[in-house]
């Protein structure tokens, strides 16, 4: 009876490891073209399921940073926008389980649920086009041209001054929105932007060589109002009320 109850026990755990296998294990092939785009479709109903300020506030719950490209840079080609392969040399992770690159995309990977890899990461991961299910669970950089924005509570103009942003969006320290510039001058010191926000997630934004706040004075536009209709009119007013009492037909003054 007790070599029976061990046998049993034994069979559970073989069945139980068999199972998680099951579960954990898929097709390693590459992805299809369908596969490929619904994957991407993924990515995007993320960002696009996000309140007015453009971020989704991601749970952050794995030491991953993903990197991906802005929505309007894959639909235009522009030279201030960055490529796939230009994310790519950034990529951390381990490419045989989170999936290769394979034609500018990252291949499928051999995981049904690949986030469970970095579960307990202690470096932190720099993942390009992350699968989904590592996506929604990381700190999340997306890489856009060049943008200047301004917070509604900076718009008031105070002693002829008013703050705009440029190049780089922060929120809750989860989201960042940058733009591609690796070699961006910051008072005489060249930088890469997404070099710097990447260090800036990591330290849990306290350490940053670039502040994307704008303070511009603005000069104020002195009017000779000597000049102005309103300002003749009135003047014309003033001496036709001097002149009320004259006889402008005898008189030299009109």
């Amino acid at each position: 009876m007790t070599y029976l109850v061990f046998g049993v026990r034994v069979g559970i755990i073989i069945l139980s490891i068999l199972t998680v296998a099951t579960l954990m294990i898929v097709d390693a092939d590459a992805l299809t073209k369908d596969e490929a785009a619904s994957q991407y479709a993924q990515r995007e109903q993320a960002k696009i399921k996000q309140n007015d300020t453009g971020v989704q506030h991601p749970d952050t719950k794995l030491n991953v940073i993903s990197l991906d490209i802005s929505r309007t840079c894959k639909l235009i080609k522009s030279a201030k926008c960055p490529t796939i392969n230009n994310l790519i040399p950034y990529d951390t992770t381990n490419q045989k389980y989170i999936g290769k690159f394979v034609d500018n995309h990252r291949a499928k990977s051999p995981l049904k649920y690949p986030s469970v890899f970095y579960l307990k990461a202690n470096d932190t991961i720099i993942c390009v086009a992350c699968p989904y299910d590592i996506y929604i669970h990381s700190k999340q950089i997306t890489v856009d041209m060049p943008f200047i924005y301004k917070n509604n509570a900076d718009r008031t103009m105070i002693n002829n001054t008013r703050d705009e942003y440029h190049n780089r969006y922060v929120d809750n320290c989860a989201y960042a929105r940058v733009a591609w510039m690796p070699e961006l001058n910051v008072n005489g010191t060249i930088i890469n932007l997404l070099d710097d926000t990447i260090q800036y997630l990591k330290s849990s934004c306290t350490q940053t060589g670039y502040n994307e706040k704008v303070t511009i004075q603005t000069k104020p536009t002195k009017h000779d109002i000597s000049t102005s209709q309103a300002y003749k009119t009135q003047k014309w007013f003033e001496e036709a009320k001097k002149l009320k009492t004259e006889n402008c037909i005898k008189s030299t003054k009109c």
